[in-house]
C-alpha cells in the first residue's frame, strides 16, 4: 500500500478529527465485513492502527486497507482459541485464550478508534500481562477525558460499546457498527466523500 499507517498519520497528525475518522471507520467496517462473510470466515485478530493502512483511490480519496492476516491465516480454524494479537487491542476473550469470533475485531476496532480520537490507548500498564488484565478487569475511561477538543457523545458511546467485556454488549458484525457509524455522522450532519 503505498502510504502510511493510521498509526503513523496519527503519531505525525495528532488525534484524528471526528469526521476523518468516521468515514475511515466506515471503511474499516466494510473490510472487516468481507473478511468475516468469506468462505472460509476470517477473524483478523490483529487489528490496530499499524495494521490499517491510508492510501489514496483513483480519484484521490483517502482510502484504508487491512493488512497483516498472517495470525489469522496461521489459525485457519475463524474460532479457533489463541492468545496470539497485540496486547492493547486484545478483547477480554482473546486475553483469556477463548474462541474468537467478529466481535473480537469489533473489540479491537474500538480500542483502535479509542486511539485515533483521543491518542491514547484506552489501557496502559507496564506489561502485556498488566494490559491484558486490564482489558479483563478495568472499564475504559471516556475517551473524551484525555482530549482538549469535544467528542460527540454519540460517537463516545459508540466507541465504548464496542469495548465492552462481553461480547453479546458489542456491536454483532461489522456491518451492524457501520450502521452505527452512518447514523452517527448523520447525527452530526457530517457526510463521506463518494
Amino acid at each position: 500500500v503505498n502510504g502510511p499507517s493510521l498509526f503513523a498519520v496519527c503519531q505525525s497528525e495528532g488525534p484524528l478529527a471526528v469526521g476523518r475518522l468516521l468515514g475511515l471507520a466506515r471503511q474499516i467496517c466494510k473490510g472487516l465485513h468481507d473478511a468475516h462473510n468469506a468462505e472460509p470466515a476470517v477473524i483478523h485478530r490483529d487489528i490496530k492502527p499499524e495494521n490499517i493502512m491510508l492510501g489514496v483511490d483513483g480519484h484521490g480519496r483517502e482510502q484504508v486497507k487491512l493488512v497483516d492476516f498472517g495470525l489469522a491465516i496461521l489459525l485457519g480454524d475463524p474460532k479457533a482459541a489463541s492468545t496470539g494479537g497485540t496486547p492493547a487491542y486484545m478483547s477480554p476473550e482473546q486475553c483469556q485464550g477463548l474462541a474468537a469470533d467478529a466481535r473480537a475485531d469489533i473489540y479491537a476496532l474500538g480500542a483502535s478508534l479509542y486511539e485515533l480520537a483521543c491518542g491514547r490507548l484506552p489501557f496502559l500498564g507496564q506489561t502485556a500481562d498488566e494490559v491484558r488484565a486490564a482489558h479483563l478487569n478495568r472499564q475504559p475511561d471516556p475517551p473524551s477525558r484525555w482530549m482538549e477538543g469535544e467528542l460527540p457523545p454519540s460517537f463516545e458511546a459508540l466507541i465504548l460499546r464496542c469495548l465492552s467485556k462481553r461480547p453479546d454488549q458489542r456491536y454483532s458484525s461489522a456491518a451492524e457498527l457501520e450502521a452505527a457509524l452512518i447514523e452517527v455522522q448523520l447525527e452530526l450532519q457530517l457526510s463521506t466523500p463518494h
